[in-house]
């Protein structure tokens, strides 16, 4: 017959668990994340050096640079604004509730934001990346592009008869 857990024991548990899904963990790495995954999609004009790291050692270490800081920020801060100001208290209970684990209501907040604006960014990256592949099978410009260079590649590919000059490879 299984015994209770040791509620003492738990306790310590949860704290640990409480660090990594809060604000001081999980939104540090949804920043870096969803700002890596716009940066592939837009740039910014100006050139400042930023830089955003989480290190945590033997577990995990990543960073972000420049525009991935500052759109990883942005979309957070977004975020961040939209869940409370839309979700407020029912998010923290919705969280609470689902997940079993009651983080308190910023903390919560923070969580369900880190996590929407990961999400939210995934899906622009993807539905940027099948556009792109869509517009590649199906551009005729692009298609004609591409057979130019495959064209050229050919000839370059092609050994040049001795005495013949490159630019009179047919």
């Amino acid at each position: 017959m299984p015994t209770a857990p040791n509620p003492e024991l738990f306790g310590h548990l949860i704290e640990p668990v409480k660090f990594v899904f809060s604000w001081a963990g999980l939104m540090p790495i949804a920043i870096i994340i969803s700002g890596r995954f716009i940066a592939e999609l837009m740039k910014l004009s100006g050139r400042r050096t930023y830089f955003f790291q989480i290190k945590i050692p033997r577990f995990i270490g990543i960073f972000a640079k420049d525009d991935e800081v500052v759109f990883g920020f942005g979309a957070f801060i977004v975020t961040l604004l939209t869940v409370g100001l839309v979700g407020g208290r029912g998010s923290y209970e919705m969280f609470r509730e689902r997940f079993g684990l009651d983080l308190g209501q910023f903390t919560s907040t923070c969580v369900l934001s880190a996590l929407t604006t990961v999400a939210i960014t995934t899906v622009i990256l993807l539905a940027n990346r099948a556009a792109g592949a869509l517009r590649r099978k199906t551009d005729p410009t692009l298609q004609e592009h591409q057979q130019m260079i495959e064209d050229l590649a050919a000839k370059r590919a092609r050994p040049v008869p001795p005495g013949q000059d490159e630019g009179d490879n047919p």
